[in-house]
């Protein structure tokens, strides 16, 4: 699974469509374009290569806060899940819990209150046997700059999904040069659905796509008064 392509063979690309209108002669416009690019896909899903597994992290009798070290900087728990190896219990979480033991029962809840500090709620109480936590994180997107457009795997993607990241940078790039075929979204406040236009539809159909391909797993609310699928 290779990943040579580079952003600015994206950009350049994207280019051509807005009549090579100077898109990117204003150096935080280029950079703009092709990282909002990489960020849409990247926050779009778990995809494999956006995510870490860490653990396990054992839990201690009332105690709340875990320092852990994971291999790339992350800033949010996409699932994680308590076992003691007999039994598997899965954990909501979060984006807040208190700091300071609160009382001591079976974890409910874990968040990621850093990059290093886990934490989890309520404190866990006396346990007989050993329980540990595993996560899984979501990596902070690469940052696409001056010093990686040029790159090849700087999109860390694979190279299969680089037309979609030529659609995203497409649409940032007619939305810049205020081109009408950018187009936009509308949101029906009495349902909720958002419906897309122009290359915007475009680049989220592309997305959808590819969502399809790798097979994401829908991700579960574990709250009790909300235990089915979100989606």
């Amino acid at each position: 699974m290779a990943a040579t392509y580079t952003p600015e063979e994206a950009l350049d690309y994207a280019r051509s469509l807005v009549q090579n209108m100077p898109v990117d002669d204003a150096t935080e416009v280029r950079y703009r374009i092709m990282d909002d690019a990489q960020k849409m896909i990247w926050n779009a899903a778990p995809w494999r290569w956006s995510v870490l597994a860490l653990g396990p992290v054992t839990l201690v009798s009332d105690t709340t806060s875990y320092t852990i070290s994971p291999s790339s900087t992350c800033f949010r728990i996409v699932s994680a899940y308590a076992t003691d190896g007999k039994v598997t219990k899965p954990l909501a979480t979060g984006y807040t819990t208190a700091s300071t033991p609160s009382i001591a029962a079976p974890i409910q809840q874990v968040t990621l209150a850093s990059a290093t500090n886990l934490r989890v709620w309520p404190a866990p109480g006396e346990m007989t046997d050993t329980w540990t936590v595993l996560l899984t994180l979501k990596k902070i997107s690469p940052v696409i700059s001056v010093s990686n457009e040029g790159t090849g795997g700087a999109l860390v993607m694979d190279d299969e999904y680089f037309p979609v990241y030529q659609e995203w940078v497409n649409y940032y790039a007619m939305r810049w040069a205020f081109d009408g075929r950018a187009g936009g979204a509308q949101v029906d406040p009495q349902t909720g659905k958002i419906t897309y236009t122009g290359q915007l539809g475009v680049a989220y159909a592309y997305l959808e796509e590819m969502r399809r391909r790798e097979n994401i797993s829908p991700e579960m609310d574990y709250r009790p008064d909300l235990r089915q699928d979100k989606r």
